[in-house]
């Protein structure tokens, strides 16, 4: 019996579009084929030929799927950042930090972050008065600390947010926290979360009707 013998892929000449898919990737982290055809104009079959082309050559990972009713879910590879750095200028220790292969238990809770970010960014493709100025992930946020009174406890506490981003509406900047939530936690985690950035912003408002440096809207 004649041995099998694994070919090596050919070539590949990355093009503009292939570039577009990788910086979605970074940008939020997973996302499944339908989500990044929604993103990137053009062809639907030839975008999934591509998708098969950087998965072969290393530059995105395609995570298994349990059942064959479930979508390919997709994630930057760790080749992506010989081509992110020149085009895009994303640091290439950045680029390798999102290349790290999400845990299976991870993947649902991250989706479900990736899921919101899509549909918002789709959403504002449809408004002038309003714009994503920034978002940033929990795995580039630092660590904040806010102390506040709880009926009469004094709470110290430390939080970081799935994700935090800016929306520009009409000239004005609104900061938001994300906190994504799959009934995974108590309720009375979750709340306690929803206190605490709520104290936070707060606190951070009335530093800036202070004229002092806030990190806050």
């Amino acid at each position: 019996m004649t041995p099998r013998v694994e070919r090596a892929p050919l070539p590949l000449h990355l093009q503009s579009r292939d570039r577009d898919i990788l910086k979605h990737l970074f940008t939020y982290r997973l996302l499944t084929s339908a989500q990044i055809q929604q993103l990137t104009p053009g062809s639907d079959q030839q975008l999934l030929r591509r998708l098969q082309k950087l998965t072969e050559h290393g530059y995105v990972i395609r995570h298994t799927r349990m059942t064959a009713h479930q979508p390919y879910i997709y994630q930057l590879g760790r080749r992506a950042g010989e081509e992110l750095t020149p085009y895009y200028g994303i640091e290439i220790e950045r680029a390798h930090k999102r290349a790290k292969k999400i845990s299976g238990a991870m993947v649902a809770h991250a989706m479900m972050i990736a899921r919101f970010h899509v549909t918002l960014s789709l959403a504002l493709r449809e408004r002038s008065d309003t714009e994503l100025v920034d978002w940033v992930l929990e795995d580039e946020l630092p660590l904040r600390k806010v102390t506040y009174q709880d009926g009469i406890r004094v709470v110290d506490t430390s939080f970081k947010p799935d994700a935090l981003f800016i929306l520009k509406y009409r000239g004005a900047f609104l900061t938001c926290f994300f906190e994504a939530d799959r009934s995974t936690e108590a309720s009375g985690v979750f709340v306690t979360k929803v206190k605490t950035y709520w104290h936070f912003l707060q606190q951070e408002r009335e530093k800036m009707r202070r004229g002092e440096k806030a990190r806050g809207p």
